[in-house]
Order: C-alpha cells, then sequence, then structure tokens
C-alpha cells in the first residue's frame, strides 16, 4: 500500500480538512432527517410521525391508562423518599429510619407532553384504583384511609385539567366492585346487591359532574345489557337457565327512572374494523458474555402498508392511546411516552425524498473524501476500476461497504494531471429523480433529472 505517514501534498491536506468538515455538518443534516423517517409510518390516508420520548414518570408506577380520546394519561404511583444517611443504613445492613410513603395520582398531556401532579396523600392514606368516564376528561379514584384497626374506602373524582372536584361518598353507599361502562356513553355505573333491599339490585350512575339522577333498584334477576341506540338506555333483563328471557327494565341514568319493557329491541352487533395501527410487544434473547438477558422491543405496525417502526427497543407494557394520539411503555422502572403527530400523506412522501435526497448526498460526500484521503497516500492517485478501487477506499469509510451504492465513473490516475477538479466528476450516488456527484475538488451536489 506505500502509506506514507507524515507526509501530505498541501493541495490534499487542505482539501480533506474542507471535505470533513461539510461532511460533518451535512451529516448532522442527514442524521436529523433519516431519523424522522425511521420514526414515520405510511397508513392509507395519511403518515403518522413519531416524537422523541417524554419521561412521563420516573418514579414506582402502579397503573396508567388513556382517557376515551387519548388526550391524557393518568398514573398513579407510589415515592418514598430515602435520604443519603438512610441508604447509608441500608447498605451498612441496618434498617433504614421509616420515611413517608407518598401515593400520588398524576396526568400526562398528550398535547403538552407534561406531566403534573392531581393528588397528593401520605400513608396511611392510599390510592387503590382509577376509572376513567368514558367521553370525558375525569375519573373515579378509590382511596382507603386506616384509622387504628378500620379501614374506611372512599371514592372521589378527579378532572384531569382542575384535580379534585367531589366526594361521590364511601364504599358503603357506593359499591364499586360491578363497575360498568360504555364507550359511547358519558358515564359509569356500580352495581351490586342491595343491603337494605332484600332481591333487589342497586344502581348508581356516576358522571363527569358526580351522580347522576337517584338510586337504581330493579330485581336481582339478570345483568345490564346497553342499547346505545335507544336513546342511549340501560336494559336491565332477565336470564334464566342461561338463556335470556323477553322483557326487562328501562334505566334513564338522568333522572333514574325505570321503566318495564316487555319486549327490547333487536340490536346488531357493532361492526369491527380492523385497527389501522397495531402494537407489539416482543422479547428476544440477548448474549451477554456467560449469561443470556431478553431484550424487549415495542414496535408499531401498520397492516396495510405492511411496514412497522420500532418505538423503543428496551420498553414493556406498551399502550396506543386511543385516536393513536400517542404510545405509553415501560423502560428501566420509568414510565415512557412518544407522541404521534398525523400529517398528509403528499408531504410525508415529500419529506421521504428530501430524507432520501440528502442521504445520498451525504454518501457521496463521505466516498469523495474517502477517494482523497486514498489518493493522497498513493502519491496522489486516484484508483481505477481494474485496481480494485472498492477495497482500497474501504479503510477510509466509516461504514463497510458504503462504496456499494457509489457509481465510480473516473477512469483513474494522478490527480495533479486534472485541470479542472471543480467540474471534473469521479462519480455519484443515485437517490430519488436525480443523483448525487461527487467531483474531483471534493465537492457534492444534487443534480436532478
Amino acid at each position: 500500500m506505500n502509506k506514507k505517514i507524515g507526509r501530505r501534498r498541501p493541495w490534499g491536506m487542505r482539501a480533506k480538512v474542507w471535505l470533513s468538515l461539510v461532511a460533518f455538518g451535512c451529516g448532522a443534516s442527514g442524521f436529523s432527517q433519516m431519523s424522522a423517517i425511521h420514526d414515520a409510518l405510511p397508513l392509507a390516508k395519511d403518515a403518522i410521525f413519531l416524537l422523541p420520548a417524554d419521561q412521563a414518570s420516573a418514579t414506582h408506577v402502579e397503573e396508567f391508562s388513556w382517557s376515551s380520546d387519548g388526550k391524557y394519561l393518568l398514573i398513579r404511583r407510589r415515592l418514598e423518599d430515602l435520604t443519603t444517611r438512610e441508604w447509608e443504613r441500608v447498605t451498612g445492613g441496618l434498617d433504614p429510619d421509616p420515611s413517608p410513603v407518598h401515593h400520588q395520582l398524576a396526568v400526562y398531556s398528550a398535547l403538552t407532553g407534561k406531566t403534573k401532579v392531581l393528588v397528593d396523600v401520605v400513608e396511611p392514606t392510599s390510592i387503590n384504583s382509577v376509572f376513567w368516564i368514558p367521553n370525558t376528561d375525569s375519573a373515579i379514584v378509590e382511596s382507603t384511609i386506616i384509622d387504628g384497626t378500620q379501614a374506611h374506602t372512599t371514592l372521589n373524582l378527579v378532572s384531569a385539567v382542575g384535580g379534585p372536584t367531589g366526594s361521590l361518598g364511601s364504599e358503603d353507599n357506593v359499591h364499586v366492585r360491578g363497575l360498568g361502562s360504555y364507550p359511547e356513553l358519558p358515564y359509569v355505573w356500580f352495581s351490586d346487591l342491595s343491603p337494605e333491599h332484600p332481591g333487589m339490585t342497586e344502581i348508581h350512575f356516576i358522571g363527569e359532574k358526580g351522580i347522576m339522577g337517584k338510586t337504581v333498584y330493579v330485581p336481582a334477576v339478570g345483568g345490564i345489557t346497553v342499547y346505545p341506540r335507544f336513546g342511549k338506555l340501560l336494559y336491565f333483563v332477565k336470564f334464566e337457565h342461561g338463556k335470556r328471557v323477553p322483557g326487562g327494565w328501562s334505566i334513564d341514568p338522568t333522572t333514574g327512572d325505570v321503566e318495564r319493557v316487555e319486549t327490547i329491541p333487536a340490536t346488531k352487533p357493532p361492526v369491527v374494523t380492523p385497527a389501522e395501527l397495531q402494537l407489539a410487544v416482543k422479547g428476544s434473547p440477548v448474549e451477554n458474555g456467560d449469561e443470556t438477558e431478553s431484550a424487549t422491543v415495542v414496535s408499531l405496525s401498520s397492516p396495510s402498508a405492511k411496514k412497522s417502526i420500532i418505538v423503543s427497543t428496551d420498553g414493556e407494557q406498551g399502550e396506543l392511546a386511543p385516536g393513536s394520539t400517542a404510545i405509553s411503555y415501560s423502560s428501566r422502572g420509568s414510565l415512557m411516552v412518544r407522541r404521534v403527530v398525523h400529517v398528509p400523506l403528499e408531504y410525508y412522501k415529500n419529506q421521504l425524498r428530501l430524507a432520501l435526497r440528502a442521504k445520498a448526498l451525504n454518501t457521496a460526500k463521505q466516498l469523495g473524501l474517502a477517494l482523497i484521503m486514498c489518493a493522497s497516500d498513493y502519491d496522489d492517485k486516484l484508483p481505477s476500476n481494474a485496481d480494485g478501487w472498492k477495497s482500497k477506499i474501504d479503510p477510509y469509510l466509516k461504514s463497510p461497504g458504503l462504496a456499494n451504492a457509489f457509481n465510480y465513473t473516473f477512469a483513474g490516475g494522478s490527480m495533479t494531471a486534472i485541470e479542472s477538479p471543480a467540474t471534473t466528476i469521479l462519480g455519484y450516488v443515485s437517490g430519488p429523480d436525480g443523483r448525487a456527484v461527487v467531483y474531483a475538488d471534493g465537492h457534492a451536489k444534487y443534480i436532478s433529472q
């Protein structure tokens, strides 16, 4: 190879320094553009872009769920304060001093990318569970307060926008074991056998403003069936021997009025269309020395487009928000969210063309720099196709095999014999509707066809 360490011709040195700076600048721009394209997915009518991940919560998350419109993510978490002194006691084999344990309810906004605390309580009060009210920004929070040997369960309303809005009472008067809801209705209901009325079922309806109407009592003979097309009423239907008996009771949740219905209108099951986006969480074994660990990949795919993109390489418990507004997943103990931006399909295609052009131009500049560096080590002689030029410039490339994308058209020979380096073409890299052309003075430009 006849490398001449320490000897460089002045022109070659100037060209390499200049070309290195240009290649670095283009590389940063190209990386940014290509990152956006790698995080984009075309759909049938538009395309989506995944924004960089937000850390929605860095503490111990016990439960999280999206609102029905995909705008808010409720987070139930636990915080334990451990000071440096307490950690020293732990590492020294001693029990740590008691520290306050906080139970928090926080909300993450898919619109702003920010998380705020709605409820913060300290043990012996704890937050047990949270229920979203469909089609609203409100949720029902079930908490427990321990007073000596007694435990009291309470229900409260919380708004994702304004925080706590009111109390619904205790579990003594609102039973939570029979939770029910329907996606199209802006309320939930709780049903259980009535402790005060034997043989009757007690039903409470709760909307975003609290308890609706009045407590409803119907015979405890069946379950609740929802017919939202018929006045958005609930029909409490009777079952015998596993079969539905004609008739039932219709309930108006706003007033609590109950009416006997001899014939319940027939309804067709809703037509379920395949989801345009599908989220998958898959684990795969990874060799780590003598041990085998598991790496979990969260990916988002479009069955219609037959394409997929990676959301996270170390995520777990992935969940796609309703309306495809965001994706939530846990990662190394933190709750992460990547927001989803929908853009017109033509905009995506244009950005893809620009990114592929930038990639081709960046590749061309790297190859031009590699050719000049190679020539500098070979007495300023550029290789020819007969010289095996690919193997000669490979040591000067960041990525092995990058030369496979290059169409080398120069016949080879001394660079000092080139009369007009700025107009002499060394080769090109093909791209969308054109090519990125490399010239003998080291510059490259994209020429559209």
